[in-house]
């Protein structure tokens, strides 16, 4: 305690001396005499310490020491000793933007220091007016994990949403909201997804942001069709407002597959007659002839569906690929067990039309296909167990 005592009358002492101190070493001379004061624990002569600072400074210099000061305290567990020198800084109605900003910023920390929970929304709602958008950003993020590390994801989705609808010149801090408000629904509700999206384009988030997004989790909803249905709405959304080549070849790979999901077969093959950009001629030529072979399905046209299938594997026939990845299940698909399981599909339909002898060679076809599949499996436990529940018993 003396050693702190002496520490600040040193300081004030230096200050008193009549030749005057170097205004380069004053604002070091100031923030050893607050940090006496602090360690101390003596609020009365923290206030004063901080007085001086701010009346002897500009507030580009002056800020910086209290940030450092007051945050150390916050950092440190003293955020109610923190808290009452921030209401003594409040009552000098401070109007230079590094205090406001400075305030504003440590008010947040001491609220979410003290689990004030009911306090956090007002707290974070001053940051969101005044606060600019890297600082925000910064701010934000602690914010964020803070509650939702504390189990309130109900502020979380409250104040996410604030910033997304509030504070659209500060990008960065808004598309970082937008993701938050986004993930904090569908955590709750998958199926608020398509609206939520919406909702972000409807606020002018920037295209490629909610493309970012909506990429992210469509395959999540392939086994949601009217979830589905909704997103390749909103994809399309996307595509009219976005200029960016990278967002709008991965949406509208989304859209497509969208409409394989839920059987659009009509839209699949009209998108891919068109094209989809980024995919070269091979691409369309293998993926051409399976749409087509689905919707001949779906029209129950078994031969033409046949024809379609067999111009599908002919196609993977043709092709250098080897294998094909499957974003929604993570497996990754030899071109044996795709031709395998095509030519097993070809025979059922034959049996359905019927055409026996049709059929059986198809079947022989599809189990020397699925055996090298097999084969090629052996090192990949997932894979290998899937095949081994889809060929069972037909291999026998």
């Amino acid at each position: 305690m003396n050693r702190h005592v002496d520490i600040r009358n040193w300081c004030r002492d230096l200050q008193g001396r009549d030749v005057g101190l170097p205004a380069d070493l004053l604002p070091q001379v100031l923030n050893w005499q607050l940090a006496a004061s602090l360690a101390m624990a003596d609020a009365d002569l923290a206030q004063t310490d901080l007085d001086s600072i701010i009346n002897k400074l500009t507030a580009d210099k002056a800020a910086p020491l209290v940030q450092q000061s007051l945050g150390g305290l916050i950092d440190g567990g003293q955020h109610a000793f923190a808290s009452r020198l921030l209401r003594h800084l409040q009552t000098k109605n401070l109007e230079a933007a590094e205090y406001r900003h400075l305030l504003a910023a440590l008010s947040l920390r001491t609220v979410l220091a003290a689990k004030n929970w009911d306090a956090a929304p007002a707290a974070f709602d001053v940051c969101v007016a005044q606060l600019p958008d890297s600082t925000l950003y910064t701010l934000a993020r602690t914010f964020f994990t803070t509650l939702q590390k504390n189990g309130r994801n109900d502020l979380v989705e409250q104040t996410s949403k604030k910033v997304v609808f509030n504070a659209l010149d500060k990008t960065n801090s808004v598309n970082y909201a937008a993701r938050v408000w986004v993930e904090t629904g569908v955590a709750a509700n998958p199926r608020v997804l398509p609206e939520r999206l919406d909702a972000l384009l409807t606020a002018r988030i920037s295209p490629v942001q909610v493309g970012n997004v909506f990429d992210r989790y469509f395959y999540e909803m392939a086994e949601q069709l009217d979830t589905i249905r909704a997103l390749c709405a909103v994809g399309e959304r996307i595509l009219a407002t976005c200029s960016d080549e990278n967002t709008v070849n991965s949406v509208k790979i989304k859209i497509l597959d969208g409409a394989f999901i839920t059987e659009n077969y009509d839209l699949a093959v009209s998108m891919l007659e068109k094209g989809i950009p980024g995919k070269d001629k091979a691409w369309h030529d293998m993926s051409l002839p399976k749409v087509k072979a689905h919707r001949a399905m779906a029209k129950n046209q078994p031969r033409e569906a046949v024809s379609f299938f067999r111009a599908f594997m002919q196609s993977w026939l043709d092709s250098d690929q080897e294998e094909e990845f499957d974003p929604t299940s993570g497996i990754a698909y030899s071109r044996e067990w795709i031709l395998g399981r095509n030519a097993k599909r070809i025979a059922g339909i034959l049996d359905t039309i019927p055409d026996k002898a049709e059929a059986d060679k198809a079947r022989a076809e599809a189990k020397g296909y699925f055996k090298t599949a097999l084969e090629k499996a052996a090192n990949d436990p997932a894979a290998l167990k899937l095949l081994q529940e889809e060929t069972k018993g037909f291999l026998d």
